[in-house]
This record gives C-alpha cells, structure tokens and sequence, in this order.
C-alpha cells in the first residue's frame, strides 16, 4: 500500500538535520558560493577524483528526504562576512507528480546562524523531552498487550540519542578547500 505522504518517522528527520547541521555551520568560502548554490543537474560529467570530493562536499549541505513521497530538494549553508553571519536556505519542488505543497515550487530564506543553530537545538529539545515522557508512561503501563519491550535498552537508547546533537556540534568537518575548488572548477558550466 503506497500512503499519501511522510512514510516515516520523525526521528529520521532529526537524525538528518543533526548529521548536516556542522556541515551547514562550517562557513563557505566566497569563491565557493556559486558551486554551493548550484544545480547538481546543470553540472558537467565528474572526471576527477577532485570533482568528486567537490560533489560530496554539495551533497553534505542537502537534507535527505529521500524517506517523503516527491520530496523537496532542501540544502542549506552558512556564509560569514564582516557585518553579517546567515545561513541560506533553499528548497526546489517539481509539481510534477500527483502531491502539491503550499509553499511556493522553488524559494530561498537566509536567517541568521544562531537562529538556524536556535531551531536545531529546538527540535533537538521538543524530540527529547517527547521520548522521555512517552519511556516514562510505558515505565508506569507497560508496553502494549502482546508487545515485548526491553525498556532499560530503550532508555539506555533515549539518554544516549539526547547526546547526538552536542556531540556532533563538537565536529568540525574536515573539508580539504583546495580539491573542492578545484572540483567544483570542473563541475560548474562555464
């Protein structure tokens, strides 16, 4: 049976946006912004090993959604300057199929970097505190009738998960500029 739309949990989503958050964070070089705001479908074939480190380098900044019914194309990265500090969100949706979003087809929003990291941590919190307080309710019922559930495993589970966002927030991608400039040299039409 094939359902209408989201297919999937919430947690994938946040285990999403916390995997690409230090990514996003990690500031682009100003020669590397018409790349990252680039159309992997406009470029030129990937003949180097550079071109490729310069794909994968785009791809950390896209939101997989691949789990949603014709997802949207969501990516999003940070550029710093002498007065301002933004991170550039953008989404790509082709109305082609038989689902219709409200927001317009194709947009960009560029919002501050501590509002962006305000909202990350914001899901991080809501999804924490909601899966502390639904463990606790089946610690005073017990699971469901008919369902096993270890639930020392599972909150074992939730106090490690709780972690994840902080943790990650501690990494500072290891991006190698120079192949990405170069890489990206070689995707980009001229």
């Amino acid at each position: 049976m094939q359902r209408q739309y989201v297919d999937y949990y919430v947690a994938r989503l946040w285990e999403d946006i916390n995997e690409m958050t230090p990514t996003v964070l990690q500031p682009v070089p100003t020669d590397l912004l018409d790349f990252v705001a680039s159309d992997p479908d406009s470029w030129r074939p990937m003949d180097s090993d550079a071109a490729m480190i310069a794909a994968e380098w785009h791809a950390e900044h896209a939101l997989d959604l691949g789990y949603i019914r014709q997802p949207p194309r969501v990516r999003a990265w940070r550029t710093v300057g002498d007065d301002f500090d933004m991170v550039t969100v953008t989404w790509r949706h082709d109305d082609d199929g038989d689902i219709r979003f409200t927001a317009d087809p194709a947009g960009q929003v560029e919002i501050p970097t501590e509002s962006f990291l305000a909202a990350v941590q914001q899901l991080d919190l809501e999804l924490m505190t909601a899966m502390k307080r639904r463990i606790r309710a089946l610690e005073r019922t017990g699971p469901p009738s008919g369902v096993r559930l270890d639930l020392d495993a599972l909150r074992a589970e939730h106090v490690n998960r709780a972690t994840w966002l902080a943790q990650r927030l501690q990494r500072e991608p290891a991006t190698d500029w120079a192949a990405v400039g170069a890489g990206a040299e070689e995707l980009l039409p001229r």
